[in-house]
Protein backbone atom coordinates (compact mmCIF):
# COMPACT_ATOMS: atom_id res chain seq x y z
CA UNK A 1 0.00 0.00 0.00
CA UNK A 2 3.00 2.29 0.90
CA UNK A 3 4.54 1.63 -2.24
CA UNK A 4 0.98 2.11 -4.36
CA UNK A 5 0.49 5.56 -2.55
CA UNK A 6 4.13 6.25 -3.42
CA UNK A 7 4.00 6.08 -6.92
CA UNK A 8 0.92 8.28 -7.41
CA UNK A 9 2.38 11.14 -5.48
CA UNK A 10 4.82 10.67 -8.15
CA UNK A 11 2.22 10.32 -10.94
CA UNK A 12 2.92 13.45 -13.15
CA UNK A 13 5.86 14.92 -11.59
CA UNK A 14 8.84 15.86 -14.09
CA UNK A 15 10.48 13.08 -12.41
CA UNK A 16 7.94 10.29 -13.40
CA UNK A 17 7.51 12.08 -17.11
CA UNK A 18 11.30 11.84 -17.15
CA UNK A 19 11.41 7.97 -16.16
CA UNK A 20 8.69 7.20 -18.57
CA UNK A 21 10.39 8.72 -21.88
CA UNK A 22 13.97 7.26 -20.53
CA UNK A 23 11.75 3.38 -20.32
CA UNK A 24 10.14 4.73 -23.99
CA UNK A 25 12.86 5.65 -25.76
CA UNK A 26 15.23 2.93 -24.41
CA UNK A 27 12.19 0.14 -25.47
CA UNK A 28 11.60 1.98 -29.15
CA UNK A 29 15.07 2.33 -30.10
CA UNK A 30 16.24 -1.39 -29.48
CA UNK A 31 13.24 -3.08 -31.39
CA UNK A 32 11.24 -4.53 -27.87
CA UNK A 33 8.05 -3.20 -28.42
CA UNK A 34 5.77 -6.17 -27.82
CA UNK A 35 2.98 -4.21 -29.98
CA UNK A 36 5.17 -5.38 -33.07
CA UNK A 37 6.08 -3.42 -36.39
CA UNK A 38 4.03 -0.24 -37.05
CA UNK A 39 1.37 -1.21 -39.60
CA UNK A 40 1.26 0.83 -43.32
CA UNK A 41 -2.40 0.93 -43.77
CA UNK A 42 -2.85 2.13 -39.93
CA UNK A 43 -1.73 5.70 -41.42
CA UNK A 44 -4.91 6.11 -43.67
CA UNK A 45 -8.34 7.63 -42.34
CA UNK A 46 -10.76 5.44 -40.69
CA UNK A 47 -14.02 4.99 -42.00
CA UNK A 48 -16.63 4.18 -39.75
CA UNK A 49 -19.49 1.60 -41.67
CA UNK A 50 -22.69 2.87 -42.33
CA UNK A 51 -24.91 2.65 -39.35
CA UNK A 52 -22.47 0.88 -37.50
CA UNK A 53 -23.08 0.92 -33.72
CA UNK A 54 -20.58 -0.81 -31.45
CA UNK A 55 -21.40 -2.79 -28.49
CA UNK A 56 -23.33 -1.72 -25.30
CA UNK A 57 -21.08 -1.41 -22.48
CA UNK A 58 -21.49 -3.06 -19.37
CA UNK A 59 -22.67 -1.41 -16.36
CA UNK A 60 -19.96 0.32 -14.65
CA UNK A 61 -17.40 2.53 -17.79
CA UNK A 62 -14.42 2.70 -16.36
CA UNK A 63 -12.30 4.14 -19.09
CA UNK A 64 -12.24 5.94 -21.76
CA UNK A 65 -8.76 6.93 -23.13
CA UNK A 66 -7.20 7.62 -27.11
CA UNK A 67 -3.99 5.45 -27.83
CA UNK A 68 -0.86 6.48 -30.13
CA UNK A 69 -1.18 2.81 -31.18
CA UNK A 70 -2.93 1.92 -34.93
CA UNK A 71 -6.23 0.11 -35.00
CA UNK A 72 -4.61 -2.80 -36.94
CA UNK A 73 -1.11 -2.99 -35.12
CA UNK A 74 -2.89 -3.07 -31.74
CA UNK A 75 -6.05 -6.02 -32.57
CA UNK A 76 -2.27 -7.93 -34.15
CA UNK A 77 -0.88 -7.48 -30.67
CA UNK A 78 -3.88 -7.92 -28.54
CA UNK A 79 -5.35 -10.85 -30.15
CA UNK A 80 -2.58 -12.19 -32.62
CA UNK A 81 -2.23 -15.88 -31.54
CA UNK A 82 1.60 -15.19 -31.51
CA UNK A 83 1.48 -12.00 -29.24
CA UNK A 84 3.65 -11.78 -25.73
CA UNK A 85 1.76 -8.50 -25.89
CA UNK A 86 -0.93 -9.49 -22.93
CA UNK A 87 0.55 -12.09 -21.13
CA UNK A 88 3.85 -9.98 -20.74
CA UNK A 89 3.46 -6.31 -21.41
CA UNK A 90 0.35 -6.40 -19.36
CA UNK A 91 -0.32 -9.41 -16.96
CA UNK A 92 3.65 -9.98 -16.20
CA UNK A 93 5.46 -6.35 -15.95
CA UNK A 94 2.49 -4.11 -15.38
CA UNK A 95 -0.07 -6.27 -12.90
CA UNK A 96 2.94 -8.65 -11.67
CA UNK A 97 0.67 -11.26 -12.35
CA UNK A 98 2.54 -14.89 -11.50
CA UNK A 99 2.02 -18.69 -12.83
CA UNK A 100 0.61 -17.30 -16.28
CA UNK A 101 -0.71 -20.02 -18.51
CA UNK A 102 -2.42 -19.10 -22.14
CA UNK A 103 -4.93 -21.72 -23.86
CA UNK A 104 -5.22 -20.44 -27.49
CA UNK A 105 -8.68 -19.44 -29.26
CA UNK A 106 -10.49 -22.60 -29.80
CA UNK A 107 -11.30 -21.56 -33.09
CA UNK A 108 -9.31 -19.18 -36.36
CA UNK A 109 -6.27 -19.35 -33.73
CA UNK A 110 -4.12 -18.94 -36.68
CA UNK A 111 -5.87 -15.93 -38.44
CA UNK A 112 -7.43 -13.65 -35.18
CA UNK A 113 -5.55 -10.51 -35.37
CA UNK A 114 -3.89 -10.95 -38.61
CA UNK A 115 -3.74 -7.52 -40.87
CA UNK A 116 -5.67 -9.02 -43.84
CA UNK A 117 -8.18 -11.71 -44.58
CA UNK A 118 -7.32 -14.79 -45.73
CA UNK A 119 -9.22 -15.64 -49.18
CA UNK A 120 -12.88 -16.90 -47.93
CA UNK A 121 -12.34 -15.61 -44.53
CA UNK A 122 -15.62 -13.55 -43.50
CA UNK A 123 -15.30 -11.09 -40.26
CA UNK A 124 -18.76 -12.06 -38.14
CA UNK A 125 -16.65 -16.29 -38.55
CA UNK A 126 -14.14 -14.86 -35.96
CA UNK A 127 -16.55 -13.59 -33.42
CA UNK A 128 -17.54 -15.89 -30.97
CA UNK A 129 -13.92 -16.98 -30.48
CA UNK A 130 -12.94 -17.91 -26.70
CA UNK A 131 -9.31 -17.96 -25.29
CA UNK A 132 -8.30 -19.01 -21.49
CA UNK A 133 -5.89 -17.20 -19.35
CA UNK A 134 -4.87 -18.24 -15.63
CA UNK A 135 -2.37 -16.23 -13.33
CA UNK A 136 -1.65 -15.84 -9.78
CA UNK A 137 -2.94 -12.49 -8.36
CA UNK A 138 -0.79 -10.31 -5.94
CA UNK A 139 -2.52 -9.82 -2.35
CA UNK A 140 -5.61 -7.19 -2.60
CA UNK A 141 -8.24 -5.80 0.23
CA UNK A 142 -10.63 -8.95 -0.18
CA UNK A 143 -7.81 -11.82 0.26
CA UNK A 144 -3.97 -13.18 -0.41
CA UNK A 145 -2.72 -13.43 -3.67
CA UNK A 146 -4.61 -16.44 -5.16
CA UNK A 147 -5.22 -18.25 -8.74
CA UNK A 148 -7.71 -16.65 -10.96
CA UNK A 149 -9.11 -18.35 -14.66
CA UNK A 150 -9.98 -15.79 -16.85
CA UNK A 151 -12.45 -16.97 -20.13
CA UNK A 152 -11.81 -14.02 -22.82
CA UNK A 153 -14.26 -14.00 -25.68
CA UNK A 154 -14.05 -11.98 -28.89
CA UNK A 155 -18.26 -10.31 -29.25
CA UNK A 156 -17.17 -8.27 -32.02
CA UNK A 157 -14.14 -8.19 -34.91
CA UNK A 158 -14.17 -6.69 -37.78
CA UNK A 159 -11.97 -4.18 -39.81
CA UNK A 160 -13.46 -0.12 -37.87
CA UNK A 161 -13.54 -2.01 -34.26
CA UNK A 162 -13.04 -5.17 -32.37
CA UNK A 163 -14.15 -5.57 -28.77
CA UNK A 164 -13.43 -8.67 -26.04
CA UNK A 165 -14.94 -9.76 -23.07
CA UNK A 166 -13.50 -11.02 -20.27
CA UNK A 167 -15.29 -13.16 -17.42
CA UNK A 168 -12.91 -14.02 -14.20
CA UNK A 169 -13.05 -16.60 -11.52
CA UNK A 170 -11.53 -16.48 -8.05
CA UNK A 171 -12.73 -19.73 -6.47
CA UNK A 172 -9.48 -19.03 -3.68
CA UNK A 173 -10.93 -16.31 -2.31
CA UNK A 174 -13.67 -15.81 0.64
CA UNK A 175 -17.33 -16.11 -1.20
CA UNK A 176 -14.86 -16.71 -4.76
CA UNK A 177 -17.29 -18.86 -5.94
CA UNK A 178 -20.29 -16.74 -5.26
CA UNK A 179 -19.72 -14.09 -7.96
CA UNK A 180 -18.11 -13.38 -11.43
CA UNK A 181 -15.97 -10.40 -12.45
CA UNK A 182 -16.75 -9.50 -16.07
CA UNK A 183 -14.02 -6.86 -17.97
CA UNK A 184 -14.97 -5.67 -21.45
CA UNK A 185 -12.30 -3.72 -23.91
CA UNK A 186 -13.69 -2.09 -27.28
CA UNK A 187 -10.74 -1.25 -29.45
CA UNK A 188 -12.11 1.70 -32.44
CA UNK A 189 -10.60 2.96 -35.29
CA UNK A 190 -9.76 6.77 -35.34
CA UNK A 191 -7.49 6.57 -38.19
CA UNK A 192 -3.81 7.96 -39.08
CA UNK A 193 -2.46 5.24 -36.21
CA UNK A 194 -4.57 6.32 -33.26
CA UNK A 195 -7.56 4.26 -31.62
CA UNK A 196 -10.29 4.88 -28.91
CA UNK A 197 -10.27 2.53 -26.14
CA UNK A 198 -13.39 1.79 -23.85
CA UNK A 199 -13.24 -0.28 -21.05
CA UNK A 200 -16.40 -1.51 -18.77
CA UNK A 201 -17.11 -4.14 -16.36
CA UNK A 202 -19.53 -5.45 -13.58
CA UNK A 203 -19.79 -7.96 -10.94
CA UNK A 204 -22.39 -11.20 -11.48
CA UNK A 205 -23.67 -12.84 -8.78
CA UNK A 206 -23.66 -16.54 -9.83
CA UNK A 207 -24.15 -18.17 -6.06
CA UNK A 208 -25.77 -17.23 -2.77
CA UNK A 209 -26.47 -13.39 -2.86
CA UNK A 210 -24.53 -11.31 -0.48
CA UNK A 211 -25.95 -9.19 1.80
CA UNK A 212 -23.28 -7.20 2.24
CA UNK A 213 -21.09 -7.13 -0.36
CA UNK A 214 -19.85 -3.68 -0.79
CA UNK A 215 -16.09 -4.89 0.02
CA UNK A 216 -16.55 -7.76 -2.73
CA UNK A 217 -17.74 -4.72 -5.58
CA UNK A 218 -14.90 -2.56 -3.89
CA UNK A 219 -12.24 -5.03 -4.94
CA UNK A 220 -13.76 -5.54 -8.06
CA UNK A 221 -13.93 -1.99 -9.32
CA UNK A 222 -10.21 -1.96 -8.12
CA UNK A 223 -8.99 -4.91 -10.11
CA UNK A 224 -10.98 -3.35 -13.42
CA UNK A 225 -9.31 0.14 -13.08
CA UNK A 226 -5.73 -1.44 -12.08
CA UNK A 227 -6.56 -4.24 -15.25
CA UNK A 228 -7.75 -1.13 -17.55
CA UNK A 229 -5.30 0.83 -17.01
CA UNK A 230 -2.38 -1.33 -17.00
CA UNK A 231 -3.34 -2.01 -20.83
CA UNK A 232 -3.10 1.38 -21.66
CA UNK A 233 -0.30 2.34 -19.92
CA UNK A 234 1.26 -0.98 -21.81
CA UNK A 235 -0.25 0.59 -25.18
CA UNK A 236 1.14 3.78 -24.90
CA UNK A 237 5.24 2.48 -23.42
CA UNK A 238 5.10 0.01 -26.35
CA UNK A 239 3.53 2.47 -29.29
CA UNK A 240 7.12 3.27 -30.83
CA UNK A 241 8.63 0.74 -33.65
CA UNK A 242 11.71 1.54 -36.23
CA UNK A 243 9.52 -0.77 -38.76
CA UNK A 244 7.00 -0.91 -40.42
CA UNK A 245 4.86 -3.99 -42.37
CA UNK A 246 2.63 -3.27 -45.01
Amino acid sequence: AFEKKKSLQKFGTAADNYEYMKKFVDMNQTGQSLLGRLVKSDNDSAVQPFEYFPPANLKHVNLRINLPVGFRRIRRAFLGNRSEFIRMAVYAERLKFKKLKVIPWNKHAKSIGQIKLKKGEKWKDFVGAKKTHQYMVPKCEVGGSHMAYETMELIEYNDYCFAVKSIIKTPDLPFGSEYETHFQIIIIDKGINNCRMICSSEMVVTGMSLDDDWQVRNSMRHRAIDYFAAVGEACCLHAGSPNVDD
